[in-house]
């Protein structure tokens, strides 16, 4: 038999300053700790940049990866042999963090749901941007390859 148990905090005023984490998922929240079953962490060396510009569409110093996350190959997929290919680019601000709104699917060989798994996992990416002098915005563009080891 399974027992459960809440604890129940009083914070008074700081309720008001906490309230936008209430709405926080289990998901949205393991994906910050690297728990999110959707994708797992990677050697940097996972996540390699095939081209990268800056703003004025000028080629660039691709930036290095702090943090490579992979998307999940998709079980349905996996199941039956599918493998394929997926290219997105995005933006990379000056924090080295992906920008949401910018990534977009360049390049799709296979299933939708192989894009849907690299979506999902590109935001997650952290980067330290190679500039000389300030750090400034990059455009990158990073392939992930799904395939079967037989």
């Amino acid at each position: 038999m399974t027992h459960h148990r809440s604890l129940v905090l009083h914070l008074g005023l700081l309720s008001l300053a906490l309230s936008s984490m209430v709405d926080c998922s289990v998901a949205s929240s393991g994906a910050l700790w690297g728990t999110d079953p959707r994708f797992s962490e990677a050697p940097p060396s996972a996540c390699l940049a095939s081209s990268t510009w800056d703003l004025n569409g000028q080629p660039f110093a691709a930036p290095e990866v702090v943090r490579c996350v992979v998307a999940r190959y998709p079980p349905n997929l996996r199941a039956i042999g599918e493998e394929g290919e997926v290219r997105v680019r995005f933006l990379i601000d000056t924090a080295g963090v992906p920008d949401t709104s910018s990534i977009r699917v360049v390049k799709l060989v296979g299933d939708g749901a192989f894009a849907k798994a690299v979506l999902i996992a590109t935001p997650f990416i952290r980067f330290t941007p190679k500039t000389s002098g300030a750090l400034r915005p990059v455009i990158v563009e990073m392939p992930t390859t799904f395939t079967i080891t037989r």
